[in-house]
């Protein structure tokens, strides 16, 4: 695991340390700064986002793209949930009454579906 490796290091350093871990056949955890470095020496990426990791098998050169895919696809899906739990809301007020408490339960679900996400 290394943290911050380059914060200290000059540019031959740096360029040695990169020669050095791309040869390595070890995995290695790297937290840094240092979006070249981490270009340079990465072939998989982890992000931790909002308590959950993902996993992208390419490079901290395609993060960035991946990230805005993974942002907008959850936006997308937010946004059909919310109309979702609008239909059952409309249909739950103005649809059957003798189904009321099944239709209760759904939205609820759907609800505990959105607060999850």
């Amino acid at each position: 695991m290394l943290d911050e490796p380059t914060n200290h290091l000059d540019l031959p350093t740096i360029e040695w340390l990169e020669d050095e871990l791309r040869r390595t056949k070890s995995a290695l955890v790297i937290i840094s700064h240092d979006r070249r470095f981490l270009e340079k020496v990465s072939n998989a990426t982890v992000w931790l986002d909002r308590g959950t990791s993902r996993r992208l098998d390419r490079g901290f050169g395609s993060f960035e793209a991946w990230r805005d895919e993974v942002l907008e696809a959850e936006e997308i899906e937010q946004h059909k949930l919310g109309k979702a739990i609008e239909r059952e809301e409309h249909w739950m007020r103005y649809g059957v009454t003798a189904r009321r408490k099944r239709n209760m339960r759904r939205v609820g679900e759907r609800s505990a579906r959105r607060n999850r996400s």
